[in-house]
């Protein structure tokens, strides 16, 4: 009989208990009448027994239940307030089955919501948030269930497991998250979807899952906000369909989980974005530190190794030997990468890196160098260029994603500048050694005065560095307007060595006229002029460059190559360079080689070739130049007998060289023998050709003269000194006289006044003439001085031997390197002086006479 039943008969019995005792009562007081009072309160105690014992009643059957209710309340309350709130019997579901497993089912729910909020809440990765609530998942679904997490990648191609609980998947297996698959429809779904699969399907849906058994498949999908993180996948017996509310509660799980992730992916962002700034900073900075390319770019390899945790980065270059690169130590493997690059890159159809995969592209033993290489990272760097390159990454098991691509193509840049500045600087090295050459080559030409030596080292300069096939250089003369070739070099044709241009002409007329380059960068025979010409002899480049010395146009530099398009515009600027300089030295060596010319005629005729002989005197002179090369100077020396039979003598020194100073000294020679043979004295003499050469000079024009007449009759030396170093007179007998100045330079002023001194001259003296070129002779800061003069002069007795005794000594003391020209002029009277040694007409040796 159910329990209600009984309950419910024994509640009759104590109620009919009840009745009867109150009828007795009530029969009982009918006999024996009582009070009202006594009649209520014997009902009372009737009613008041009746409804202990049904309360008694009651109490005892329910008493178990009763106290299981107040349980279950306290632990609610418990499980309220986030506490826990003991433990039901174990016989509590005996009576109110129903009721406690739908209480423990809700508790179990409560406790696990709980549980993994609190894990939830202390969660700082994604594996921590989707294990706990994978845990959750098979708390709730029973411990046959089996789960797994799989989280999209970066670029949302691929599904990648990521978490699982009961289930044997090994490796790591992608599901497309693009295809038909559950997942990739549950990644957009707004809520979970339950789906019944068989064995079959579930191999194919869930590759790695090791379910045997027809399942129930719960799929949920992961989000946050509007961002799809992934799926979770739970599975159980086919016989167990998932209810609506487990339903809703794993997508209460997942919706939980999905804002721990996404904060963990933002944080993971936050770490990966400095991590990468951090990195990219690193790179920049090995890039621009100064010490070469190569060791840079070996250091920042273990940079982006670092950021994209590659097993190995790799270079490969276009040309290394444009950004002064090493060879490569393995050519063939760089090849077989750069074409794989020319490959991907091409396909794409963009700058932008690419991803070559093993199983499609790859060519595991020359490129692969690992097997567990899935996907290799190819990053442009300028690849288009000749200074360009391809930047390789290889991760093991590693799947690249669009966040790898933008980082790939952040270093792309940052390398581009890098591989810009190495091949800026190599290229500014070159020219600048270039720019050397040409400059000590410069030298080389512009050290010659000689035209044709000038001609020949511009055209060996330039054949040189530019490797060309045939040089030609063409002058022009202004004169007769008339461009002819010079000199040539190489395979030149021979219709150009009897070339004959007008201005204006052809291509070096052209070049004559404008001043400009002309280049040709694949001749051809239909070409005119010189063009077909040149292509008829194979020669398929030309570039004609003009020679321009002081803002004129002196000739062309013409430079033919076998080789099309042989020369750069660097090659242009350079040779334009080298030819302003070659122009220039070429333009010096004719202006001097003219001008020198002019001044060897005029030097001829003012220097005596040989002194004449004479019966009364002995000379000796010589004339030095301070180098081979150098131009005339302004040194000068006379020797002749006036018309009364008297020796006049002269040496003078004018300022400056070349034909300036040869034409001056030219005028003042015969200046002074026109003077001379006027009848002229010699102070007077000197005082004319002063005021001569301030007339006509320039008030930088100064001339010293030393003149002296000596009468071979009487012995008598009459001199006048403008300014000149001081004669000599040795002594037979002994001792050095010095003919002192008698006025100042000449050319210094119009009016200047010039004294004469007088002085006997006896046979065997020597009067001894010479310019500053002697005294000032160096070694290091010493000169040489009149005192080493005085020494040759004391030891040397005759004309001959004082002369080249002198030049031996400045020769020896300045190690032959002279400074000025040197003129050196030695007379000697011979005979018998009229004049007893020691009488000097009109008063002694240091007392001047004015005529």
């Amino acid at each position: 009989m159910p329990v209600a039943r009984i309950i419910v008969l024994l509640c009759a019995v104590v109620a009919l208990a009840a009745g009867g005792v109150a009828a007795v009562v009530l029969v009982g007081a009918w006999r024996t009448p009582l009070s009202a009072d006594a009649i209520a309160m014997l009902g009372g105690a009737c009613v008041t027994f009746g409804a202990l014992t049904v309360a008694v009643v009651l109490w005892l059957v329910f008493r178990r239940d009763i106290r299981l209710l107040f349980l279950l309340t306290r632990i609610a309350r418990h499980l309220v307030e986030g506490s826990h709130g003991g433990s039901l019997p174990d016989d509590a579901g005996t009576r109110l089955k129903p009721l406690v497993d739908a209480f423990g089912a809700v508790a179990t729910k409560l406790s696990a919501l709980r549980n993994l909020s609190r894990t939830l809440g202390a969660a700082e990765r994604a594996d921590q948030a989707l294990d706990a609530v994978l845990e959750a998942v098979d708390e709730m679904a029973g411990p046959v269930s089996a789960s797994a997490a799989y989280l999209a990648d970066g670029g949302g191609r691929w599904l990648v497991l990521s978490s699982d609980h009961g289930i044997g998947v090994t490796g790591t297996p992608l599901i497309d998250a693009l295809g038909d698959s559950w997942l990739a429809k549950a990644q957009t779904s707004a809520c979970s979807a339950a789906y019944a699969a068989g064995e079959g399907t579930i191999a194919e849906e869930l590759p790695g899952w090791d379910l045997l058994l027809p399942s129930a498949v719960l799929v949920t999908p992961l989000t946050n906000a509007h961002e799809v993180l992934g799926v979770v996948v739970v599975a159980r017996g086919i016989g167990r369909p998932f209810s609506e509310a487990e339903r809703e509660l794993v997508g209460l799980f997942c919706a939980q989980a999905g804002v721990v992730i996404g904060n963990s992916r933002r944080l993971a962002t936050e770490e990966e974005m400095c991590r990468v700034s951090e990195g990219l900073r690193m790179a920049a900075e090995s890039l621009a530190r100064p010490g070469g390319l190569g060791p840079a770019l070996t250091e920042v390899g273990g940079v982006i190794a670092d950021l994209f945790c590659a097993e190995k980065v790799r270079f490969a270059f276009n040309d290394r030997a444009v950004l002064g690169l090493e060879p490569a130590e393995d050519c063939s493997s760089e090849q077989a990468l750069l074409e794989m690059a020319r490959t991907a890159f091409g396909r794409l159809g963009t700058g932008r890196p690419a991803v070559v995969h093993q199983a499609v592209d790859g060519d595991e033993n020359t490129v692969f160098e690992r097997s567990d290489v899935r996907e290799l990272l190819l990053v442009p760097v300028d690849f288009e260029s000749t200074r360009g390159a391809v930047l390789a990454i290889e991760r093991a098991g590693q799947v690249v994603g669009q966040r790898d691509v933008e980082l790939a193509q952040a270093l792309s840049n940052e390398l581009v500048l890098a591989l810009d500045n190495a091949y800026l600087y190599e290229r500014a090295v070159a020219r600048a050694d270039k720019l050397e050459t040409i400059f000590n080559i410069s030298q080389a030409v512009g050290s010659s005065l000689q035209v044709n030596v000038v001609l020949n080292r511009v055209l060996d300069v330039v054949q040189r560095i530019l490797s060309a096939d045939a040089v030609a250089l063409m002058t022009y003369d202004a004169r007769t307007r008339v461009i002819t070739t010079a000199m040539a070099r190489g395979a030149v044709p021979p219709e150009f060595v009897d070339l004959r241009l007008s201005p204006g002409e052809d291509v070096p007329g052209y070049v004559i006229s404008t001043g400009e380059p002309v280049s040709f960068w694949d001749l051809h025979e239909t070409l005119d002029g010189i063009a077909g010409t040149a292509a008829a002899h194979g020669l398929h480049s030309l570039l004609a460059v003009p020679l321009l010395a002081r803002g004129r146009s002196i000739g062309v530099l013409v430079v033919l190559s076998r080789e099309p398009a042989a020369f750069a515009e660097e090659d242009h600027s350079m040779l334009q360079t080298f030819a302003s300089q070659a122009a220039l030295a070429l333009d010096t060596a004719r202006l001097y080689s003219r001008e020198h010319d002019v001044a060897e005629v005029l030097q001829r005729s003012i220097l005596p070739g040989t002194l004449p002989p004479d019966p009364e005197f002995d000379f000796a002179a010589a004339y030095q130049p301070a180098g081979t090369e150098a131009e005339i100077g302004g040194d000068y020396y006379d020797l002749f007998r006036a018309p009364d039979g008297q020796l006049w003598f002269a040496i003078a020194d004018v300022c400056g060289k070349g034909v300036h100073a040869a034409t001056k000294t030219s005028m003042i020679k015969y200046s002074v023998r026109a003077l001379v043979s006027a009848g002229l004295s010699v102070s007077a003499v000197v005082e004319r050709v002063n005021r001569l050469v301030t007339e006509s000079g320039e008030p930088s024009d100064i001339v010293t003269l030393w003149l002296g007449r000596l009468d071979p009759a009487t012995g008598r030396l009459t001199w006048a000194n403008g300014g000149h170093p001081p004669g000599l007179i040795g002594r037979k007998a002994g001792g050095i006289e010095s003919l002192s100045s008698t006025g100042p330079l000449l050319g210094a002023g119009m009016e200047s006044q010039y004294g004469e001194y007088s002085v006997g001259v006896l046979p065997g003296d020597v009067v001894l003439l010479y310019t500053d070129g002697v005294t000032e002779a160096r070694r290091n800061t010493a000169f040489f001085g009149e005192m080493r003069i005085r020494e040759v002069l004391d030891t040397q007795c005759t004309p001959e031997d004082v002369v080249s005794g002198i030049l031996s000594a400045v020769r020896r003391f300045s190690h032959g390197e002279l400074r000025d020209d040197i003129a050196v002029l030695a007379i000697a009277m011979r005979g018998r002086s009229i004049v007893p040694r020691g009488a000097h007409e009109g008063g002694d040796s240091n007392g001047p006479v004015r005529r």
